[in-house]
């Protein structure tokens, strides 16, 4: 709703999973503060997405799974891997891949820093 000079909302919302509790949580706490947040954070959205501004625009709301994270580290494995590839003649591919991610992981550089990935929380 919007007044001469002001807009005026309500939020609500029925608490179906973590997501919600953790929303709600974190808009308690902010108090007074959580209308700046709401603004900067709609108007960030807007200037990257202009087209949501369209009459004849609708915006979409995808959830992604929890497995979104270990989809991307197993991405970008195969990004990692796929490069190699490429910078190594044909013939010595197998063994510059066997060497490289061989049976003996822990004692190889790529290994190393394609296994630190699980470490991220990403989902």
């Amino acid at each position: 709703m919007k007044s001469d000079e002001s807009y005026r909302f309500s939020l609500g919302w029925r608490v179906r999973c973590e997501d919600d509790i953790l929303a709600g949580e974190f808009l308690r706490k902010l108090g007074k503060k959580k209308s700046r947040f709401i603004i900067e954070l709609v108007a960030n959205y807007v200037r990257a997405h202009p087209e949501a501004l369209d009459a004849n625009s609708s915006v979409k709301v995808v959830l992604e799974s929890a497995n979104a994270g270990r989809q991307l580290i197993e991405n970008i494995k195969a990004l990692v891997l796929a490069e190699l590839r490429q910078e190594w003649p044909q013939a010595q591919q197998a063994e510059v891949i066997a060497t490289l991610i061989g049976d003996n992981k822990t004692d190889t550089a790529i290994n190393a820093m394609l296994d630190d990935l699980d470490k991220w929380e990403l989902g």
